[in-house]
């Protein structure tokens, strides 16, 4: 058999020939299982153009599978591993780098170990100049070793085996028949020899120094591992084309969900029973159209992947009812849809009732949401019923007045459905109650015409005055002035105002003189003959000051003649400035001549007037308000007559308390002894004569008090007690205070 005819008649297992790749998982992930749908390969390059897998790119795109490439160092930093079914690594081991990189992805736990274990598909092309020998290098413990003359060789042995599907002879994947040949004159074929084989390795090829391709299984989702020393990659010319192809179609078929490389081929058609869709028939292409799993050529039903659900006898795909057995297919009405399974077997419209029911369409001819059979209006889109003004007229209230406007007089009038008398837009009102609405009522305010008249609307066709002019328009109705004169044009005739010429429109007069408020000088104080004698304005029967025309300009409640007669300032309220104005000072003395308010101390007791009486409490007319003896301005109680006694004898011991006080350094005395019985000798005296006025020796109180002054007063004889200073003083000052509150009390 050729080679073209090989071809031919191979599949890909189970049309499973979709590359698919694996990006690296990093650190400890666990392995993914790699899903059975995926289309993608990923390819990793060493950079060179020695192998850059051009044929491997190539072949798989051209297969319709998608195809990735990038770098070791890319590949081993990715995180989409499980979106690949098939890696092809090309690395170059002579990169220190690349070594690394490889080793680490590929040692237990790596992203590539963990992608095998998943079930993903590895190449590992390890034929390369790498100086020495490296393991491992694939997952499972693989490694590679130049070995040999330099390293290399020139011819390769193939090892028989009896795996489905078979590398060497192409068997179930679309492979061709591989012999020495097809290794031949590669100068050289590879570079070395692959080492430290996992236990279930099957070796395919080898060379004279030991194994040059080996393929064996990782992991326990069917993860498969292919290392090789053999040169694939290159240009993808000559014979290297189809050990190339083989290899790339060999790792897909080894990727395929549940391959299994011993598997029989039982029907003899290319495909392992593994993975044949019928491996009892033969079916090279594995055609699956209902992608049932079970390929045509065994399948009852090709076209139905339910395969005859109710079991009638007539698969799904042509079955008028395929959910209910009915082997004689009876369609009554001819719509396709057997009688079994057809809510309307009469009604080849509908195989529901839907709706409108059988025999009726579940049309919605205005595409309103509403079937016609339940559409008052199935021709208008906007209505389902007639409503108020019927199909194809919308029921629009423009004005809101609660009537459509179909059936509206005055549509855009909200006060009116009907034009009535006035018409739309305008209201029939009689505002005036006469029965004529206003829009024909010559007078619609007034009840009692309809059409103005002589004396116009409002006005009664009555001349009391006869004068000619109706009462209702006469300034003067009950006095003739056919003339109508108005000299103020207050509306109220001459001849019957009374303000002829000052506005007065409502003939206001409060005080019933005849003279109108509005030019009466006493509004509120009947003057028919208006008199003002100092020509003020102010009429003399309202003239607080009929004979003063300022009217008393200062405000001290006197005219300008009264005050002209006592001799006060009439432009000043105070004229002895004694804090009282002259109107009180003569209102208080009621004819007594006390206060007087040319006097600003009425009684000479030293006190103002105004003083005494609102800040003091005293007579402004007695001196000793009291009667005690003591005048008011010397008297500290002077309202009290009872309360000076002890008031002095509190101001004696008050100066007692003084002295006392005083620092030493103010008396007089060569030491503070001296100066200590000076200072207690002026303290006792001042005790004494608040003792001796309690004791009522008021007499003896002041003659104690007059020593003890003159011992403090600054002149000598006697000597002075105290130095001169503010203390001195002080008490010199208290003591003749209270000597001279005694005088008053003491004959």
């Amino acid at each position: 058999m050729t080679k073209d005819a090989v071809r031919s008649r191979c599949t890909l297992a189970s049309g499973r020939g979709a590359l698919f790749a694996v990006a690296v998982v990093l650190g400890a992930l666990a392995a993914p299982r790699i899903a059975a749908a995926q289309s993608k390969i990923l390819m990793s390059l060493d950079g060179s153009t020695t192998y850059n897998l051009n044929r491997a790119t190539t072949l798989g795109t051209s297969l319709g599978f998608t195809v990735e490439t990038r770098s070791i160092s890319a590949m081993g930093t990715s995180a989409d591993l499980a979106n690949f079914r098939v890696i092809w690594t090309n690395p170059n081991l002579n990169t220190t780098t690349q070594q690394a990189q490889l080793e680490a992805a590929t040692n237990v736990g790596g992203s590539l170990d963990l992608y095998v274990k998943g079930g993903g598909t590895l190449v590992i092309i390890a034929g390369t100049t790498v100086v020495s020998g490296w393991a491992p290098l694939a997952p499972g413990g693989a490694g590679y070793s130049r070995s040999g003359s330099g390293g290399s060789h020139d011819s390769e042995v193939i090892i028989p085996s009896s795996a489905c599907p078979s590398f060497i002879d192409g068997t179930g994947f679309l492979g061709v028949p591989l012999d020495t040949l097809d290794f031949a004159s590669w100068g050289p074929t590879d570079a070395g020899i692959i080492t430290f084989l996992p236990p279930a390795a099957t070796v395919l090829m080898s060379n004279a120094d030991g194994p040059s391709f080996v393929v064996y299984p990782w992991g326990t989702n069917k993860g498969e591992v292919i290392v090789t020393s053999i040169l694939f990659g290159g240009s993808g010319a000559g014979s290297m084309a189809d050990a190339t192809d083989n290899l790339i179609k060999y790792a897909f078929a080894l990727s395929a969900p549940n391959a299994v490389p011993n598997d029989a081929d039982g029907d003899g058609d290319g495909v392992c029973d593994g993975v044949d869709n019928c491996p009892l028939v033969a079916n090279f292409a594995q055609t699956d159209s209902d992608s049932d799993g079970a390929g045509n050529a065994c399948d009852v039903c090709p076209f139905d992947a339910d395969n005859d659900f109710d079991g009638d006898g007539v698969c799904g795909d042509v079955d008028n009812c395929p959910l209910i057995a009915n082997a004689d297919q009876s369609d009554a009405d001819g719509d396709g849809t057997g009688d079994l399974c057809d809510g309307c077997p009469a009604d080849p419209g509908k195989t529901s009732p839907g709706i409108c029911g059988c025999g009726v369409s579940d049309a919605d001819s205005d595409g309103d949401g509403t079937e016609d059979c339940n559409d008052g209006c199935p021709f208008d889109v906007n209505k389902t019923a007639p409503g108020v003004c019927g199909c194809g007229v919308p029921d629009i209230d423009t004005d809101g007045d609660g009537t459509e406007d179909c059936i509206d007089g005055c549509p855009a009038d909200p006060g009116k459905t009907a034009p009535g008398v006035c018409g739309c837009g305008v209201p029939d009102v009689d505002s005036d109650g006469d029965g004529t609405e206003n829009c024909i009522d010559g007078c619609p305010f007034d009840a009692n015409k309809t059409s103005p008249g002589v004396c116009g609307c409002g006005v009664v066709e009555i001349d009391s005055d006869s004068d000619g002019v109706c009462d209702g328009v006469d300034n003067c109705p009950a006095s003739a002035n056919p003339l109508q004169q108005d000299a103020d044009a207050d509306g109220v005739g001459d001849a019957c105002d009374n303000c002829v010429n000052v506005v007065n429109a409502g003939q206001a007069d409060a005080d019933a003189d005849g003279v109108g408020d509005a030019c009466d000088n006493c509004v509120n104080d009947a003057n028919p003959g208006q008199e003002d004698a100092d020509a003020d304005g102010l009429g003399n029967a309202c003239d607080e000051c009929p004979l003063d025309a300022d009217n008393d300009a200062d405000d001290d409640l006197l005219c300008a003649d009264e005050e002209a007669a006592i001799g006060t300032n009439p432009f000043n309220a105070d004229t002895d400035d004694d804090g009282v104005s002259d109107g009180t000072e003569v209102g208080i003395a009621a004819g007594t001549g006390c206060p007087d308010p040319l006097n600003p101390d009425s009684d000479g007791d030293s006190l103002l007037d105004g003083d005494e009486i609102s800040n003091i409490g005293t007579e402004e007319c007695d001196a000793d308000t009291d009667d005690d003896l003591i005048p008011d301005d010397v008297d500290p109680f002077p309202t009290d007559p009872g309360g000076n006694v002890e008031y002095i004898a509190q101001a004696a011991e008050s100066l007692a308390n003084d002295i006392i006080t005083t620092n030493l350094s103010q008396f007089v005395g060569p030491n503070n002894i001296v100066r200590s019985i000076r200072r207690a000798g002026l303290t006792i005296r001042a005790l004494a004569a608040a003792n001796r006025v309690r004791a009522g020796n008021l007499q003896l109180a002041q003659f104690v008090l007059e020593r003890l002054h003159k011992l403090v007063d600054g002149q000598s004889p006697p000597p002075d007690a105290m130095l001169p200073g503010p203390d001195q003083q002080d008490i010199a000052d208290q003591a003749a205070d209270i000597v001279a509150l005694l005088d008053f009390l003491t004959p």
